[in-house]
């Protein structure tokens, strides 16, 4: 990596801006990690007072970056919004989850697919189970899009979920262990 601006001028743009899934690992890992930039300012940026809002693309990417912020500024937690129609504000290339519950020991999954997905075409799922940084239970496939019903998770309070589509974090949280449908889009 560099911090000049040969170094920025040199980044493959094609590879930033790549559309739909990646079948080659390999690609797939340097892609995201050419998608990830810092940019430098000499000082501190302060955000309090100039943020009106934080949106998010859904209501589980906002409930993602809260799990993902616990613990810091509550005052730019509470900015989190979810965009009411995602595909309006957002690109929206890559798949995504649209609904999530559990009840019990089953969780239910209906993910939104990729802007040049074909039908029949299959996609990666992993879904894990965390206590912490442990890994509980972890389930992943390849599959054809379509809801999906996993059973046979063994649910404790504290524990949480991640899961992936595509190798990359559509949703992390926790459940509470009252109610196991927190997951359930807000009306």
């Amino acid at each position: 990596p560099g911090n000049d601006w040969t170094y920025f001028s040199s980044i493959d743009f094609s590879k930033v801006y790549h559309e739909g899934p990646i079948s080659d690992r390999i690609a797939g890992h340097e892609i995201r990690d050419i998608r990830m930039a810092e940019v430098l300012v000499p000082g501190s940026l302060a955000l309090r007072g100039h943020l009106k809002y934080i949106l998010c693309r859904t209501h589980f990417d906002r409930m993602s970056l809260q799990f993902l912020a616990r613990g810091a500024d509550s005052d730019l937690i509470e900015l989190l919004r979810a965009a009411a129609k995602p595909a309006e504000m957002f690109f929206c290339w890559g798949s995504y989850i649209e609904e999530l519950s559990v009840d019990d020991d089953v969780m239910t999954l209906r993910v939104k697919a990729a802007r040049d997905y074909q039908s029949n075409q299959t996609i990666k799922f992993c879904v894990d189970l965390m206590n912490g940084n442990r890994v509980k239970q972890s389930w992943s496939e390849e599959r054809v899009l379509k809801p999906i019903r996993l059973k046979g998770f063994d649910i404790t309070q504290g524990d949480h979920w991640r899961i992936q589509i595509e190798e990359s974090l559509a949703f992390i949280g926790l459940l509470d262990g009252k109610d196991k449908n927190i997951f359930l889009p807000q009306q």
